[in-house]
């Protein structure tokens, strides 16, 4: 009934995610409220499904078939009960240098007595790489070390919105939940 309420909701804290990946503790803590509202989608939706005797089946099944699904519900379960999730982080820093090159030959022909006879340089091709050096490239990238997958955390909770997404629109297709 509530569903695309709750979906947006999570699609909110999710967007702040994407903004604060510098600061750890603010992406953990939206992170955390995305595992809360992103998971109200499937408790919603199970207890219109209850209440309505109909789609217990078309719910297990679905739930069973997408692992970001179960997933999410096994993390925002510990995340409430248990210990707060904490992803882990790496950053990467790429930091590029200037570099150039050229090449040139010089040609002297000198005679029995070492006259120079000719003195030629001949030039070939430069090149110069930019000079990135003042701006590094500084990557944020959060896991879930118990996700098998190789997605970070936001490609995952992305995922994970879509995921929803669908279901939803299933759900209401068959007319299981109302959204």
């Amino acid at each position: 009934m509530y569903e695309k309420a709750k979906l947006n909701e999570a699609k909110f804290f999710f967007s702040l995610m994407e903004g604060e990946q510098v600061n750890r503790q603010n992406f953990t803590f939206y992170l955390r409220a995305f595992l809360s509202a992103s998971r109200s989608v499937l408790q919603y939706s199970i207890a219109e499904i209850e209440a309505n005797n109909i789609g217990q089946t078309w719910y297990n099944d679905y739930v069973s078939k997408h692992s970001p699904l179960g997933f999410f519900k096994d993390k925002r379960d510990v995340n409430i009960h248990y210990i707060p999730v904490e992803p882990s982080l790496a950053i990467n820093i790429t930091i590029h240098e200037t570099l150039s090159f050229s090449e040139s030959v010089r040609v002297v022909k000198r005679d029995k007595d070492e006259n120079i006879i000719s003195d030629r340089t001949f030039e070939g091709t430069k090149a110069v790489t930019e000079n990135k050096a003042n701006k590094p490239k500084v990557e944020y990238i959060y896991r879930f070390d118990e996700w098998n997958g190789t997605e970070d955390v936001l490609t995952l909770c992305s995922k994970y919105i879509q995921e929803l997404e669908n279901f939803i629109s299933e759900g209401i297709t068959k007319g299981f939940i109302t959204g």
